[in-house]
């Protein structure tokens, strides 16, 4: 078993011998005899898992296969080191020896191997896909890597001020980084506008949780977060979007996002609005707790910028 690029799909190919049993299931081009080179069409594509099966009597064939393709796969991962999004593969294997051997038995064996593996890569490909994304965001918006920074350090505190669980805190760090990167879709014209927004700018514009949240679901280290990146523009009262939601059916990352990123913005500007001094800012965040705020986190929260 083999995976790359991170999305769950299953490959097939078409050789065959003595006229109908398959040999392997893997990935290779069906027009093609060469498996490193169908394995870069299929990859370049999104694929992910790719599971190789033989007989027992080809066992030695496979093994010669695996032998020689392996390292050529790895060339061709190697070759993408410079894409935004680079690919990576790792293997893992697994042999059905015994009759009784239970089968998806012997698939998870080789799924941990193949992670196994995975987690002694130098260069995982969960944190390529994340800086890829993290870089596409600050290329296109104006938001850096210290506001980044600074959204995580108040978050991480006051996720920390109520006590919440580490992977809680471990998401609020993803958050604070990616919860507006469905903003890498959104034309320049439009995000980086400093006159007031048409309506159907303004619609263009509240589209980007969703496209986040589709963004974060496709790739699965980033799936924890995918609520989180919906929900960061919901209000308190229940007039924010795109769901509508209020109160506590707001998941806690987004409310904690929502309020460290409002006064990050007051502090330090946006392109349509000059930065507010500290009192000001807090003054801001207080008069709308209980409309866009958790009235309770802007409390912790406001103690905690002004022990600082």
């Amino acid at each position: 078993m083999a995976q790359a690029s991170g999305i769950d799909v299953i490959i097939t190919d078409h050789h065959k011998i003595s006229g109908s049993l398959p040999r392997a299931v893997a990935v290779v081009n069906p027009q093609r005899d060469d498996c490193t080179s169908g394995f870069d069409d299929l990859a370049g594509v999104g694929v992910a898992y790719l599971l190789v099966i033989c007989l027992r009597k080809y066992l030695r064939d496979m093994n010669f296969w695996y032998n020689r393709t392996e390292p050529n796969l790895k060339k061709v991962c190697e070759k993408t080191s410079s894409r935004k999004v680079p690919l990576s593969i790792s293997i893992g294997t697994i042999t059905k020896d015994k009759p009784g051997q239970n089968f998806l038995a012997l698939v998870k064996k080789a799924e941990d191997d193949m992670y196994e593996h995975k987690l002694l890569e130098k260069k995982s490909i969960s944190s390529s896909i994340i800086l890829s994304l993290k870089r596409a965001l600050w290329e296109k918006s104006r938001e850096t890597e210290e506001h980044a920074e600074r959204l995580k350090n108040m978050a991480l505190k006051l996720g920390q001020a109520i006590d919440l669980p580490q992977n809680k805190l471990d998401e609020l760090v993803l958050l604070a980084t990616l919860h507006d990167i469905g903003k890498i879709t959104i034309p320049d014209d439009i995000l980086l506008k400093k006159d007031k927004l048409t309506k159907k700018e303004w619609i263009i514009i509240k589209r980007h949780p969703e496209v986040g949240y589709n963004i974060a679901k496709s790739t699965p280290q980033l799936a924890p977060i995918a609520e989180g990146i919906l929900s960061h523009h919901e209000w308190w009262d229940g007039t924010g979007y795109p769901q509508g939601l209020s109160g506590g059916d707001i998941p806690i990352t987004s409310r904690i996002i929502s309020i460290v990123d409002a006064y990050d913005a007051m502090m330090n500007g946006r392109p349509y609005k000059k930065a507010k001094n500290k009192k000001k800012s807090i003054e801001e965040i207080r008069r709308y707790a209980g409309i866009q705020f958790d009235p309770l986190l802007v409390e912790k929260f406001i103690k905690i910028i002004k022990n600082q």
